[in-house]
């Protein structure tokens, strides 16, 4: 308004949070000479009262004008990152400061961290109190030998506000892996999927499976390998004991060690292990091929499941015509009966009573061509006899364990023949199922009803 008679040289505003600022804090230079003038104030405080007065300097000095006030609006708070310090494969110390609350109270401060960028109290966060000043963050379950992105955050109730992104390595360490389903759990054996997540920031050399029926397995007792790297991997598990429960961990491998992942258990199919017993009481031992459970021996029960008898030894005009069930003993040989079991007439194996155990039937085309896949998938005839058959059979080895004999059969008119050199077994619906010594072959056939069998059965 009035220079004071020498020329005004600067002018602006002082302005501070304490009365009657001046020249000594802040202000601004907003030209010279008389005249309006206009001020922008910045680098304030949010949420913060202000006094501010206009001032003007000639070569007499330096005067101000009447005092104003007026208060910032309030914000998020203003936030810095601290560097990452203390850095190992899993933990790492970081922090920050709240150099300002916003003009609201702070009510929770601390670091958000992430193998991504930008990272947010979305991710991994740590809590570090509440209002201004220094504070330290604890980072802990990261993940061994990988980037990670890290901020400071601090939030009031208008919001959350972040520091600058910074990154750090944590140190190599063992690998992360996790253990996956178990599948196709069968007397013998099991399958296993498994994961290696991450390497450690080292190469994973191998991998696979710890198992044993003792908790926590580790690779100094049985295990199995299944290659290296990362990724997913899977393998069979085979010379399993029918009927017990084992546990069974992943594991992976790099040069700081081996890590595991969480335990699984799983119980093996009985089969093998079990003993079945018919309604005369005539004991069964089992075996396990492919994923089916089979009697180990020729059926030798006199009675249906309901303890009916069922007729046996029929003379050879009675045996030719019956229509009703009916078994035979070779030669009604003792000495047979127990090393073969007994031949069994269509109407026998058909009948509604049953006479398979309870819990096991008859086997169909279907089963007998599951049994002969799982022991040759080629479908080698040869092998598939060898490894069917017991030694004492033609060129039997009875690998598979299903320990077939020449047991022979009793045909329509009641003769017996083959004994020793024919494996015949009655299936459902008047189907069967052969083994021929002298061919070293197996057949499906469609005996008459008549025709006595041996009866090998299957489990439910």
């Amino acid at each position: 308004m009035f220079d004071g008679g020498s020329a005004v040289i600067s002018r602006g505003i002082a302005y501070g949070i304490s009365s009657n600022p001046d020249l000594t804090g802040s202000f601004t230079s907003n030209g010279s000479g008389i005249g309006v003038f206009t001020s922008i104030l910045l680098n304030l405080i949010p949420g913060t009262t202000y006094f501010n007065r206009a001032y003007a300097t000639n070569n007499v000095g330096t005067a101000f004008g009447n005092q104003h006030t007026f208060t910032t609006l309030s914000s998020s708070p203003l936030v810095q990152t601290a560097s990452a310090s203390s850095i190992t494969a899993e933990t790492a110390i970081s922090g920050g400061e709240v150099v300002n609350s916003g003009g609201t109270p702070v009510t929770s401060r601390g670091t958000a961290f992430a193998l991504s960028t930008n990272p947010t109290t979305q991710n991994s966060f740590t809590t570090d109190g509440t209002g201004i000043g220094l504070f330290v963050s604890n980072l802990t379950n990261l993940r061994a030998g990988s980037l990670y992105y890290y901020r400071a955050y601090a939030t009031n109730n208008l919001g959350t506000s972040y520091g600058a992104v910074l990154t750090f390595n944590t140190l190599p360490g063992l690998a992360t892996v996790t253990t996956g389903t178990v599948s196709a759990v069968g007397a013998n054996s099991a399958y296993f999927v498994g994961e290696v997540l991450h390497s450690g920031g080292s190469t994973v050399t191998s991998r696979g499976f710890a198992y044993s029926t003792t908790s926590n397995p580790t690779i100094s007792g049985p295990n199995s390998l299944q290659g290296s790297g990362t990724g997913v991997f899977a393998g069979q598990i085979s010379g399993l004991q029918p009927g017990s429960l084992y546990f069974v961990r992943s594991f992976a491998t790099n040069a700081i060690g081996t890590n595991y992942g969480n335990q699984t258990s799983f119980q093996t199919d009985n089969c093998g292990a079990l003993t079945v017993n018919d309604v005369n009481g005539n004991s069964y031992p089992t075996v396990y091929i492919g994923n089916q459970c089979w009697l180990k021996a020729n059926l030798k029960v006199m009675s249906y499941r309901n303890g009916d008898a069922i007729p046996g030894n029929l003379p050879n005009s009675t045996w030719s015509t019956t229509t009703s069930g009916a078994y035979a003993v070779y030669n009604f040989s003792p000495s047979n009966d127990s090393l073969y079991g007994k031949l069994y007439n269509g109407f026998a194996v058909n009948d509604s009573r049953g006479i398979c155990p309870i819990g096991w039937r008859l086997p169909s085309d279907s089963d007998w061509t599951v049994l002969v896949n799982a022991i040759s998938p080629s479908g080698n005839a040869f092998n598939i006899f060898q490894a069917m058959s017991s030694p004492a059979f033609g060129a039997g080895n009875n690998s598979s364990g299903f320990s077939a004999l020449g047991s022979g059969y009793r045909d329509s008119n009641g003769y017996y023949i083959d004994l020793g050199i024919r494996f015949l077994a009655r299936s459902s619906n008047n189907r069967g199922f052969e083994l021929f010594s002298p061919w070293n072959s197996f057949n499906f056939s469609s005996p008459n009803s008549n025709r006595g069998d041996a009866v090998r059965c299957i489990r439910e």
